[in-house]
């Protein structure tokens, strides 16, 4: 703390009491003080990892986009189907991305935007379809889930391999 905030309030605590009588004998109103403002509040960057599928032939080239194959493999291990995955058959339709958001400080906000980026070729994203992938901060706790229609962005929208989902994340508690 500052000296002369601390100098300040040593000050108003040492007179308080003497002001009080004053107020008593005139008839004043006591005052409540007001409620101290809040410290500067800030969001909180979130990144994830994720697919977009459903792509019209404008996603990611497997050939050029192993990981985008491996995610894949990845997300479909475990579950009923154990038909093996041709990467020639993937071309186009699905894109390995990136996913940023602003956590807001205001915990009553529950849904928020999202944007999603190309992290190999695809010349597109708009149309498809995020798959829910988390969000996370930079402590590695997940503070959201997010999954969604990936649109041009408003702000730029001429830009390729990127989109966003508004109100496409739903914060989780950590």
């Amino acid at each position: 703390m500052k000296p002369f905030v601390l100098a300040a309030l040593v000050g108003i605590a040492l007179y308080a009491p003497l002001y009080a009588p004053l107020a008593a004998t005139a008839g004043a109103q006591t005052i409540a003080p007001a409620k101290p403002a809040p410290l500067r509040q800030r969001y909180f960057p979130l990144v994830g990892y994720g697919l977009v599928i459903g792509l019209p032939g404008t996603g990611d080239d497997p050939a050029k986009c192993p990981m985008m194959v491996e995610y894949l493999k990845r997300l479909l291990d475990g579950q009923t189907t154990t038909a093996a995955i041709d990467p020639a058959s993937l071309r186009g339709q699905v894109a390995a991305v990136m996913i940023t958001a602003q956590l807001p400080p205001d915990p009553q906000v529950s849904h928020f935007d999202v944007q999603v980026s190309s992290m190999c070729d695809a010349k597109s994203l708009a149309g498809g379809a995020l798959l829910t992938a988390p969000l996370l901060a930079a402590d590695d706790k997940a503070y959201a889930l997010t999954r969604g229609t990936v649109a041009p962005c408003a702000y730029n929208p001429s830009v390729a391999g990127e989109g966003c989902i508004v109100n496409g994340a739903v914060r989780i508690a950590p």
